[in-house]
């Protein structure tokens, strides 16, 4: 009984003897936090990014028969992959209306998921699109998708054309890029894939 008495009284003084801070932790710093992007700063680098495109066009094109077109932004299945950057920008150029979207990623199976996700489902209609099928994948519009090492550029018209006006701008937008596969169809045609 000396000896528990003795025990207790040791720990007792031990314990009250140190002067240990307590801190208190709050439970949300212990949870993940999840990355959202404000959406002002969202906002101003698209901004910034559109601006880049509208300067570029006006380089290549010249401000003769290039108006830039207001359209509200849309989601594509390919922002569902995570991307490094998204470029968009509607505008007519010598009469013919054109959508451009394009998605930057950083490695090569980013950008080749991305495309073989979104052939899996294309379009509002969620339609398959099988590899170098000439079916159409849109009657209603022009569509030319290329795909490079680490882009993906979707464009779109509602227009027959093929998009070859527009080559010199996706040059000096992407001056490095090799475009590996490039899916083409001018509206109301059959499919072409290169």
């Amino acid at each position: 009984m000396r000896y528990t008495w003795l025990l207790f009284s040791i720990f007792v003084l031990v314990s009250c003897g140190q002067d240990q801070e307590v801190e208190v932790v709050d439970i949300g710093e212990l949870q993940p936090e999840a990355q959202y992007i404000e959406k002002e700063e969202e906002l101003e680098e698209q901004e910034a990014s559109q601006d880049s495109l509208t300067r570029t066009l006006i380089h290549v094109f010249g401000l003769e028969g290039l108006n830039m077109l207001e359209q509200p932004s849309h989601t594509l299945f390919p922002d569902r992959i995570r991307h490094e950057q998204r470029l968009e920008k509607h505008f007519e150029l010598n009469g013919l209306t054109f959508s451009f979207f394009a998605w930057e990623y950083a490695d090569s199976v980013l950008s080749s998921t991305a495309l073989y996700n979104w052939l899996d489902c294309f379009g509002d209609d969620c339609k398959e699109v099988s590899w170098s099928s000439t079916e159409n994948i849109s009657r209603v519009e022009s569509i030319r998708i290329l795909k490079g090492q680490n882009h993906l550029v979707y464009l779109t018209s509602q227009e027959r054309t093929d998009f070859k006006v527009l080559d010199t701008w996706l040059n000096v937008l992407f001056p490095e890029e090799e475009w590996r596969t490039e899916i083409l169809q001018p509206k109301g045609r059959a499919v072409i894939w290169q």
